[in-house]
């Protein structure tokens, strides 16, 4: 690199027989202090997220979140912001047992990258029927973004219960990326846990917007089965 700025770049070529106006294609590049290849070149992003979980009638949650993320290109980190729900309901062993979730929150996430390894962590703080609570959770990737990755986190939601889950994802196409994944979870906190497994495919529908539809399928006991549908948007400008 010779100069920099934010108009113009100026390199140092080592070959010959590049015409003035040729396109030149950089697919990686690592500074000498061992910035990681950025795969999203956009600054900012939107993010919009959907779950569904319905195992009966009265044994199910929907969780829906809006977030603004911001990539820091100068540093391998990012901070995202926004706001999410819970809400739905459950019981112990006998419908009317009812046990109603509801958790309205706002969260922030921040996001270090390093060489082919990112560690999240994420806190959310809200309103629940028995005042406010924060619920951390965190995870760890292996791999890029958008590259074939392994996916690990843990979610604590305070009185609500907890979560575990593995994402696999496999960079097939430059614009498909199916993904199989594990979820093991407990919500609510005086439910038995629930284990499901998921598929999906994340795809580029245009440049900067990807839509992920993953669907599942799985219980917290042979009689108490059914199907998580999770719908995945992201908007990168």
């Amino acid at each position: 690199m010779v100069s920099a700025s934010e108009e113009v770049s100026v390199v140092a070529l080592s070959t010959t027989g590049v015409n003035i106006g040729s396109p030149i294609s950089i697919e990686k590049i690592i500074g000498e202090k061992g910035l990681i290849p950025y795969t999203i070149t956009k600054n900012n992003e939107i993010t919009i997220k959907g779950r569904h979980v319905n195992f009966k009638g009265d044994d199910q949650y929907f969780q829906e979140e809006i977030g603004y993320l911001y990539r820091f290109f100068s540093n391998p980190y990012s901070i995202k912001m926004g706001i999410g729900s819970i809400k739905g309901d459950s019981y112990i062993e006998e419908p009317s047992e009812k046990i109603d979730i509801a958790f309205y929150y706002g969260y922030a996430e921040t996001e270090l990258r390093l060489e082919d390894f990112s560690v999240i962590g994420n806190l959310k703080i809200g309103l629940t029927d028995k005042g406010v609570k924060v619920v951390s959770s965190g995870a760890i990737r292996f791999g890029e973004e958008l590259r074939t990755h392994l996916l690990l986190g843990y979610s604590n939601y305070s009185i609500y219960g907890t979560k575990g889950f593995l994402e696999f994802n496999i960079s097939a196409t430059e614009n498909i990326s199916p993904m199989l994944g594990v979820v093991v979870e407990k919500v609510p906190t005086d439910v038995i846990s629930s284990t499901q497994f998921l598929t999906g495919i994340k795809c580029k529908i245009s440049e900067g917007v990807y839509l992920k539809p993953i669907v599942g399928f799985g219980g917290r006991n042979t009689s108490c089965m059914g199907l998580a549908f999770n719908l995945d948007t992201s908007f990168n400008f």
